[in-house]
């Protein structure tokens, strides 16, 4: 029988943890792995998941990692820790996953890219909107040239109140010094990556507009942004926080690829 891969979480108070990608629930149910441990500095949270997913619980990471010596890590936290934690795991050579934005300022996670190429180190974010159908069908239509010219790219997620964050642990998102920011920071970044995967150009922004008017909170619950690429295609990236159907975890979205010959859109 082959030895299970032995994998700790940090900081679990994110609430990727136990709510929609639900690492824990993920890892538990994967007959390959072990969880080793969980960390949080809040003895609470650490306690919990620990007791739901029968494994050891600390409060600090370094103690976790030194204590249990994991194959891998899946690296959690408040967006303006994220920083600190990668280098350590960078550093330290162990391989990682890590939640987006990976921080809150685009120069320290530029030095994070920098360090880990440096490095060599085995170090990945999450960016699960690539496999969809309809980005594969994309980028193969694209490849084969069946847009033709493409003249605009739409990514609309519209997920739900900011209080889902509160009710899952998660409070500091509504903090945009612990946070970065908000809809943008958070939902964006999966448009932003789409528009390299599916163009592959370099992409810049041409405009960008937020608003908190929902919500009244320190970050915004409401972003458009447009990028343009290199060869002149538009790419517009709509993240908001507003789908009025909480307590219900619903979504409303849109992808679409509109081109001269074709048009592809869910």
């Amino acid at each position: 029988m082959s030895q299970k891969t032995r994998i700790a979480v940090i900081e679990v108070n994110h609430w990727h943890s136990t709510y929609d990608a639900a690492y824990l629930d993920i890892l538990r149910d994967l007959d390959n792995v072990q969880l080793v441990g969980v960390s949080d500095t809040d003895v609470a949270i650490a306690n919990d998941r620990a007791q739901r997913y029968e494994t050891t619980a600390f409060t600090d990471y370094h103690e976790m990692l030194d204590t249990v010596n994991p194959d891998f890590v899946i690296a959690l936290g408040r967006h303006i820790d994220m920083p600190t934690t990668a280098r350590y795991l960078i550093e330290a050579g162990i391989p990682f996953l890590m939640e987006k934005p990976m921080g809150t300022e685009p120069s320290a996670v530029a030095d994070l890219a920098d360090l880990a190429e440096r490095k060599n180190a085995w170090v990945a974010v999450p960016f699960p909107n690539r496999q969809s159908p309809w980005a594969q069908k994309a980028r193969e239509m694209i490849a084969n040239d069946e847009f033709g010219k493409i003249s605009h790219v739409v990514f609309r997620i519209i997920r739900p109140t900011m209080q889902r964050y509160v009710e899952w642990d998660s409070p500091w998102m509504l903090d945009v010094a612990a946070a970065g920011g908000g809809a943008l920071t958070n939902l964006g970044g999966h448009g932003m990556d789409m528009a390299r995967y599916l163009l592959q150009e370099d992409v810049q922004v041409s405009s960008a507009v937020i608003s908190n008017i929902v919500h009244m909170a320190d970050v915004e619950d409401y972003a458009l942004a447009t990028l343009r690429s290199a060869s002149g295609a538009l790419f517009h990236v709509e993240v908001v926080y507003t789908m009025p159907t909480w307590p219900a975890n619903e979504s409303d979205s849109e992808m679409k690829v509109a081109g001269e010959k074709a048009m592809l859109q869910v």
